[in-house]
Formats: C-alpha cells, structure tokens, sequence
C-alpha cells in the first residue's frame, strides 16, 4: 500500500463530489482525503501498489479536473 499526493484545481465540494465518485470506482483506491482549505486543494489518496501517481492524475482529469503529483507521504488518514 501507498499514499501519494497531489496539488488539483477542485475547489469546492461539488468538484470533490465528482472527483471522489470517479476514483472511488477504480480498483485498488482504499481512501481519499480532499483538503479544499489548503492554497493547492490537495488531495491525498491511499492505494495498493499497483497504482501510480500518472493513474490518478488521468482518472482526476477523466472526472473534468487537473491533478500534479506532489509527492509519496507518509501520513495517516
């Protein structure tokens, strides 16, 4: 298992709501935290090893957003 991270434009929770639904269908996603409040939205996600940073960034653009990956965290959701 995984964390990765990433700087996206979802500002808002309507945003959030069709990112989330999006990546929460694709296989070997297990968590998702949105931080709307912070200047780069960022949006952690936890997931199996198979999925890579280059994954999410096309499932965020294939729900209409931008995604650029920050970098591997350790961190606890």
């Amino acid at each position: 298992m995984k964390n990765l991270k990433f700087d996206t434009n979802i500002h808002c929770e309507s945003c959030e709501s069709k990112v989330r639904s999006v990546l929460e269908q694709k296989k070997g996603i297990i968590n998702l935290h949105f931080d709307l409040n912070s200047a780069k939205k960022i949006l952690k996600v936890e997931c199996e090893d198979y999925i890579n940073a280059e994954d999410i960034v096309l499932y965020v653009k294939s729900a209409g957003y931008e995604a650029k990956a920050i970098e591997k965290f350790l961190g606890i959701f």
